[in-house]
């Protein structure tokens, strides 16, 4: 699939005008996927080391929900369950190890305001071909954000995990 636009928003944009253009983006997102055109990735003046400021240093607790179907195969599993995680002086090198760690390239990485996107692929053992995956984070106060990550729709894996992260000190405990 080829991209039909690469959307660019400048630094100096006021607050109105970025919520404009975030809403016709929206717009046009949800309309690429109803007829199939694809919009690779978003460009925002906010570097991705401001996440700090909404994932601070500390232990967190992660909380999520996973399904997995393969329709051809009538396959389905649902999991759920919980980890802690420390996240240093860069969330997002955290984010990505943990996602490396789960056999995925990432190849975009967009901060969109309070929502961070990552899109790319994962290997799993059992093909050959990789899966295309989409990760959202929505950031919130500090003391708690959420993590969707889903396969795209059509594929021949259908797979949706949501994660909870939780903030629960501001000092990791011993590995």
């Amino acid at each position: 699939m080829k991209p039909i636009a690469v959307i660019s928003l400048p630094a100096c944009a006021s607050t109105f005008s970025a919520q404009a253009a975030a809403r016709r983006l929206l717009w046009l997102a949800s309309t690429s996927v109803l007829l199939g055109l694809g919009v690779t990735s978003v460009a925002w003046s906010t570097p991705a080391s401001e996440l700090s400021r909404y994932m601070p240093a500390g232990d967190w607790l992660i909380t999520y929900d996973r399904k997995a179907r393969i329709d051809m195969l009538h396959y389905k599993k649902a999991d759920n369950g919980s980890s802690h995680v420390c996240i240093g002086n860069d969330p997002r090198r955290v984010i990505l190890d943990w996602l490396e760690e789960k056999h995925c390239t990432i190849a975009q990485d967009t901060l969109f305001g309070k929502s961070w996107r990552l899109g790319g692929e994962c290997r799993v053992k059992w093909t050959k071909k990789p899966i295309p995956i989409n990760v959202e984070v929505v950031l919130g106060d500090g003391r708690s954000f959420v993590m969707d990550t889903r396969t795209a729709h059509g594929e021949f894996l259908d797979f949706r995990e949501h994660a909870v992260i939780t903030r629960v000190g501001a000092t990791c405990a011993a590995n």
